[in-house]
């Protein structure tokens, strides 16, 4: 292992100054904003919280960037931004703005995937954050990020197996979120299939109403639904149960997990990376089950009646990972229906647009929305009156698709674990690697043996 500075190897070299007068909502380039980095999972995501994306100004050919490119923000607009790391997807696309820095390897001594690692390791983070100037949002520099000291292994290939490593377990990552996505959009497929569409499966498994199911004119929504179906208010369904008001002194030390705004992705799904610990006073009735029905009630971001990156209004069943109580925060309100079958169609109806544009009317405030849950409650939706047949049917398979859904979640928590873990163990050599099927010593004393 060897002490050096960043800039010993690797460049670090900052974008170009983009005039707001060139900003458009179409064009040939994208202009690269913090947004684009996700720094709660980490790594490159597309950014829709900005209508105009594109830039149509006179550029300089050095500012677009190609496929692989490295990237790191220069400005710190959310708590743990400075030293994050993302890589371009797709060249000849996105233009490098001012406070964002490309990271440019020096191939002959580093690595170019475990350079992306080193710069986003802890010990480099720490240093970004305390030199960082000390504001509401931080900046840092190029020179900034390569007068930082970092200890490397001076073996390129003990590098490139490192980075290997790291790759693999992020690519497992990965793939466990695709597959999440998957669960959703086949949930979301069969629940419009089913109760927008009236094709649920009649008595005799075929589709009911593209098999000349009886359909009636419905005077509420002034469409034909099934026979045998009634017009419900969400409200007439299920009771509302508020989430704990805390203080801040709750949330430091051990405790039991927290629900909050920051659980909910911007497409509703469940985000488990943000969980805090409360340590305040439990209110059984304010906690959540798997299964629970939770609705999200408080917005910090401008209402998009898209829904692309609002989550007010978003409800969701609470997945199967916890292994004790959870708790609700002020932020959240538990949904309990009468019939536990209700909650599995409550939860796809919340995902669709045409209630999303109905809830947000109800959200209130400036730079905090509030929703006024009961008026957010009152929408009319199809529903079978008395037979059940088709609510069971839909719940075993969501219950089925969530269990699923669960274990995916619960495999990616123990993986980001090890991950955090592991990298910092790799980079300060208390961890060891094989290269070339023979054990390479990156460090000393009684330092676990990783083969790759």
């Amino acid at each position: 292992m060897i002490k050096v500075k960043l800039g010993s190897l690797l460049d670090v070299k900052r974008g170009m100054s983009l005039s707001g007068r060139h900003y458009a909502t179409q064009g040939r380039y994208i202009r690269l904003t913090l947004g684009n980095f996700d720094y709660m999972s980490g790594g490159f995501k597309e950014d829709y919280s900005k209508d105009k994306l594109y830039y149509i100004g006179p550029i300089r050919h050095q500012y677009v960037l190609d496929k692989g490119d490295l990237i790191t923000p220069l400005t710190e607009q959310v708590t743990g931004l400075l030293g994050e790391i993302a890589t371009i997807p797709i060249g000849d696309t996105y233009i490098q703005s001012g406070d964002i820095g490309r990271i440019v390897p020096n191939r002959e001594k580093i690595d170019k995937r475990f350079a992306a690692y080193l710069v986003s390791s802890p010990g480099v983070k720490k240093q970004l954050a305390a030199a960082s100037q000390q504001t509401k949002i931080r900046h840092t520099s190029p020179d900034a990020i390569k007068n930082c000291d970092v200890w490397i292994p001076e073996d390129i290939r003990v590098q490139s197996a490192i980075a290997n490593l790291m790759d693999c377990i992020n690519d497992k990552i990965a793939l466990n979120k695709r597959l999440c996505s998957e669960l959703e959009e086949t949930a979301q497929l069969v629940y419009d299939y089913w109760f927008t569409q009236f094709d649920f499966p009649d008595e005799n498994g075929r589709p009911y109403r593209s098999s000349g199911g009886k359909m009636v004119y419905n005077d509420t929504l002034r469409r034909d639904i099934p026979a045998g179906w009634d017009v419900i208010k969400v409200c007439d369904l299920v009771s509302v149960m508020k989430g704990i008001s805390y203080k801040s002194d709750d949330l430091f030390g051990d405790g039991v997990p927290m629900v909050s705004l920051a659980s909910f992705n911007t497409d509703g799904t469940y985000r488990p990376e943000t969980i805090k610990s409360y340590s305040g006073k439990i209110d059984e009735r304010r906690t959540v089950q798997p299964g629970d029905l939770i609705m999200c009630v408080t917005q910090q971001t401008s209402i998009d009646l898209t829904g692309k990156t609002n989550v007010i209004g978003k409800a969701l069943l609470m997945p199967d990972i916890f292994d004790g109580v959870a708790v609700i925060s002020t932020d959240v309100v538990k949904l309990i229906p009468s019939n536990p079958l209700y909650a599995y169609v409550l939860e796809r109806l919340f995902r669709r647009l045409d209630i999303h544009k109905h809830i947000v009317g109800y959200a209130n405030g400036t730079k905090i929305k509030h929703l006024d849950v009961e008026g957010a409650l009152d929408f009319y939706f199809p529903m079978p009156a008395t037979d059940l047949r088709v609510l069971a049917t839909f719940a075993q398979l969501r219950m089925e698709q969530a269990a699923q859904y669960s274990s995916l979640l619960r495999e990616n928590d123990e993986l980001i674990r090890l991950r955090d873990w592991l990298l910092p163990m790799l980079m300060n050599g208390q961890v060891k690697v094989c290269v070339d099927g023979g054990t390479h010593r990156v460090g000393a004393g009684n330092s676990a043996v990783m083969g790759v």
